[in-house]
């Protein structure tokens, strides 16, 4: 099973500000030249940091799961269009797309890559978008009317079908066995679980966690258990995720603690906040590396990571 990072930032897409880029730009060059002006240059950016020859990305929402010819994709937001991209040279380009979408909810950051998803404009591809929410089809709808956007969802060519789950209920779709639990977020939001015989995933955005009783965050800690990839919500510090109450979000703390609990192989902070820059993202993982350090009695390790655009984690277990 492999999971990919199409977007992983928070609330609308977030560009490196110009000013940012020269910062980080004359800080490798700094390095380059002081460093004797190594020949092998991609030698010299493997050796820096992460925050310096690369950068988290600024899509929203999306993470697609696949296991040989079998996928599933989480959320539609910006991230999409670059996915459909990549799947229009495969069946989609073809009109013989199978797409299977799990929309954790409706905001606008977790939906508005679909209108510029282009395996929906292709007769033939089918597409089916499961959610836990009423009325999904109309939520899509609403965001195609001519006044937001100049193509209607019905004017895009492919089969689309919506259908409705309920948590606790598993769905089969290949070798995926997919169920749902709900979180507590503004207008509600849904956690999906995914399982086969390779191993298991979580996708657990847009998620508090910060004032749950101990018996409904422990019903997380089981839906969570065992999982060898965790994607989850750390848009805030520790501090923002209680000045900030009710709006939705987590922290990386939080999500440390969880992951522990859980016996996660890999957690993944994920929905970065749009207010926190590169290197913003970059210190909250080296304090969640360090605080998970401190828990002591460990059961087992956790690998933590702050997800970026394009990152591929594989899931094999042996």
């Amino acid at each position: 099973m492999q999971v990919t990072i199409w977007g992983c930032r928070g609330s609308l897409p977030t560009p490196m500000p110009r000013d940012q880029y020269e910062r980080t730009l004359a800080s490798i060059l700094t390095a380059y030249r002081d460093g004797g002006s190594p020949e092998d240059v991609e030698g010299f950016l493997a050796g820096r940091p992460f925050v310096e020859r690369s950068m988290y990305g600024g899509n929203t929402s999306c993470v697609e799961v696949t296991e040989g010819e079998h996928q599933l994709i989480f959320d539609a937001g910006s991230g999409l269009r670059l996915l459909g991209l990549k799947m229009m040279r495969g069946v989609c380009g073809k009109g013989r797309g199978e797409v299977n979408f799990f929309i954790s909810h409706t905001h606008w950051d977790h939906i508005m890559g679909f209108p510029f998803f282009v395996p929906a404009y292709i007769p033939g591809n089918r597409l089916t978008i499961y959610g836990c929410h009423g009325g999904l089809r109309e939520r899509f709808e609403h965001q195609q009317v001519l006044t937001h956007f100049p193509v209607t969802l019905d004017q895009m060519a492919s089969t689309k079908s919506f259908v409705q789950i309920e948590t606790g209920k598993a769905q089969t779709i290949g070798p995926f066995t997919i169920t749902a639990i709900k979180n507590y977020h503004p207008g509600d939001a849904y956690s999906y679980r995914v399982q086969t015989e390779k191993g298991v995933f979580v996708y657990a955005t847009d998620a508090e966690y910060t004032e749950l009783p101990w018996e409904e965050r422990q019903a997380y800690v089981e839906f969570f258990r065992g999982a060898d990839v965790l994607v989850f919500d750390a848009a805030y510090s520790l501090v923002e995720a209680v000045e900030k109450l009710d709006w939705g979000h987590s922290s990386p703390f939080i999500g440390v603690e969880i992951a522990n609990d859980a016996d996660v192989k890999t957690l993944v902070l994920f929905h970065h906040d749009p207010a926190t820059s590169d290197t913003g993202i970059a210190e909250a993982l080296a304090k969640a590396r360090r605080f998970y350090e401190q828990i002591p009695n460990k059961a087992s390790h956790c690998e933590i990571v702050s997800a970026y655009d394009q990152q591929v984690l594989e899931i094999e277990r042996c």
